[in-house]
């Protein structure tokens, strides 16, 4: 008799499959209250509105704080979920960070190991593609080569983390961007943590047949700091589960937009992303969005072409210890 996997990965590989698709019905919607079950509370996030800079909150695109929704999950405790704390057009402005600046040098990239970047930007080397790739008249066309952008897989911002070793090291890192750097000060003071410091980001690029398997998060010094989660583009299943891959886990829908923090019992819990959701057509989001923010024709299409098919995480971690600096090792 072939070894029953851990629930865990069970639940893993059912969200996974392609044929027959999966019954979705015991996944959490967070705008659908009827798939809460009662698994799903509501929360305040506890601010005090002098606490924040009103002029912080409208440059990085939030949302009004009395208007957040955030929701808790019972049986996970320190995990939580904010489903509007952007406001939709401003979307667009962290979307095309993570596609146009942080994939630049100094940042860290999968790229790197096997691709001589240079000084070349994969994002205007991804609207030189559409715009070969638009031209029907171009006899090059089945010869052009998949984008770079497209096998772009990570980056590393501020510590970056090494993948062989799962560590993070002191000597290899760059200046963490302070424009995120603010985003996370600010979520993070919402939400009650007012002692956290975004030293280190993940940004994961997902496309529709991406996944990604069970794991924790344990490689920073400091695993009584959150880590927050920012997910922009289409929407994915994300698995939470506990200690160990013999819990079974919660699926839930994640959506463009959505911010979630697992701290305390949760900081250390299993989680996946098994399978990646075709929810949105941003082509409204990026005509609104134009209206505040110039954008040439083309690099709309480019994005709203890249859209159609990527998910965008951004993670961002405390990396250093208690007290600040990395551990002596002899």
């Amino acid at each position: 008799m072939a070894e029953q996997l851990p629930r865990f990965r069970r639940e893993f590989k059912r969200y996974k499959q392609r044929k027959p698709p999966p019954d979705f019905s015991d996944v959490i919607d967070f705008e659908v209250e009827e798939s809460w079950k009662g698994r799903v509370q509501k929360c305040c996030c506890g601010l005090q509105d002098q606490e924040i800079e009103k002029t912080d909150i409208v440059e990085l695109g939030l949302n009004d704080i009395d208007a957040w929704k955030c929701y808790e999950i019972d049986g996970y405790k320190g995990f939580k979920i904010i489903v509007n704390a952007f406001t939709p057009s401003c979307q667009m402005q962290w979307i095309r960070k993570c596609v146009e600046n942080y994939p630049e040098k100094p940042n860290v990239c999968n790229l790197d190991a096997n691709v001589e970047i240079g000084n070349k930007n994969l994002w205007k080397l991804y609207e030189e593609y559409c715009l070969l790739s638009e031209d029907k008249c171009n006899e090059q066309r089945s010869t052009i080569s998949k984008p770079l952008m497209d096998q772009l897989r990570w980056v590393t911002l501020g510590y970056h983390y090494n993948w062989n070793t799962k560590k993070y090291s002191k000597d290899h890192s760059s200046t963490f961007p302070y424009d995120l750097g603010n985003l996370a000060k600010t979520i993070s003071r919402v939400l009650g943590y007012s002692c956290f410091t975004a030293e280190a980001a993940i940004i994961n690029y997902y496309h529709m047949n991406s996944t990604l398997s069970g794991h924790t998060d344990h490689s920073e010094y400091d695993l009584t700091a959150p880590l927050f989660s920012i997910s922009f583009g289409q929407s994915c299943i994300f698995l939470l589960g506990g200690k160990t891959l013999d819990d079974a886990p919660c699926a839930m829908f994640l959506r463009s937009g959505d911010v979630i923090v697992m701290s305390g019992d949760s900081r250390l819990a299993y989680h996946a992303v098994p399978r990646i959701l075709r929810h949105q057509d941003f082509t409204s989001v990026l005509t609104q969005n134009n209206k505040h923010e110039t954008c040439e024709e083309h690099t709309l299409r480019c994005l709203e072409r890249y859209l159609s098919y990527s998910r965008i995480n951004v993670n961002i971690r405390q990396v250093e210890g208690p007290g600040g600096g990395f551990p002596q090792t002899k």
